[in-house]
């Protein structure tokens, strides 16, 4: 189970997640210009750019975000382990 006081990676890429491939691109872009270290060479921008990049590479992959989303949800992975 996630830990409540940690963001998950919807809420780091700041999207829903019902979000689809298209928009989590566009964001991923937008949020990397916001934060990528030659543009902001503060120690902040360049840890939130690690956070979004992570977020990412989850979530772009159809196998690893299933995945996620199941350890999100238990009660999804319990009735999945059951059929």
């Amino acid at each position: 189970m996630a830990d409540p006081a940690v963001p998950n990676l919807y809420q780091v890429l700041m999207i829903d997640r019902s979000a689809d491939l298209d928009i989590l691109s566009t964001v991923h872009r937008q949020l990397a210009r916001r934060y990528h270290p030659d543009l902001h060479p503060s120690p902040a921008a360049y840890a939130r750019m690690l956070e979004v990049n992570r977020a990412y590479d989850v979530l772009r992959d159809p196998v690893r975000r299933a995945q996620y989303d199941r350890q999100l949800d238990p009660v999804t992975q319990d009735w999945d382990t059951i059929r």
